[in-house]
């Protein structure tokens, strides 16, 4: 406890190397339970800043693709997927023009998001995608089934080793089971 400079009683800590992050939960039960509900989220958060410094999800915007922040268009967004991200240890930020997507996905970047374009990409900021996923990036595409552009992502589906086809994959309504 000294060597990790904790002085209270009910305390977690996170301890890589020389790295340490702590959390308080105290010692009343009726004060810890409220830190105990969000433990596992902020252990995580702890866990990945020690073990592995700090992970970025980028997600594309400008070209109309849905968003980490509710809209009166989308009023839900993609908070959830955004929160559920936070709470796993990742910085969430938007990737653009003006945040240079045209020249490079930055490299912080882990993975980066590319939900739903209605428009066009550049072709400076498909080439900027497909440099990084060549050189190990992870991207997530999700696409609606017509969009009215054409979107110009073909090298990143060939260089992904997928085929767009017409049609709906997945629709929030309607489903079926299936029992393989």
């Amino acid at each position: 406890a000294k060597e990790l400079r904790i002085r209270k009683n009910g305390t977690v800590v996170i301890s890589v190397g020389d790295d340490h992050k702590s959390l308080a939960l105290g010692v009343d039960p009726g004060k810890a339970r409220s830190k105990l509900k969000k433990l596992d989220a902020d252990f995580q958060k702890n866990l990945s800043k020690v073990a592995g410094g700090e992970k970025v999800a980028y997600f594309v915007h400008d070209h109309g693709e849905r968003s980490t922040t509710p809209s009166p268009k989308d009023p839900e967004g993609l908070k959830t997927a955004k929160k559920l991200l936070e709470q796993i240890g990742y910085k969430v930020k938007n990737l653009g023009l003006k945040q240079g997507l045209a020249d490079a996905v930055p490299d912080d970047a882990r993975i980066v998001f590319l939900i739903g374009p209605t428009h066009a990409l550049f072709p400076a900021e498909v080439d900027s995608l497909l440099t990084w996923l060549q050189a190990g990036g992870a991207l997530m595409v999700l696409v609606e089934p017509e969009p009215e552009d054409d979107l110009q992502l073909d090298p990143l589906f060939t260089a992904l080793g997928v085929k767009v086809e017409p049609g709906v994959l997945a629709h929030e309504r309607y489903h079926m089971r299936f029992n393989g």
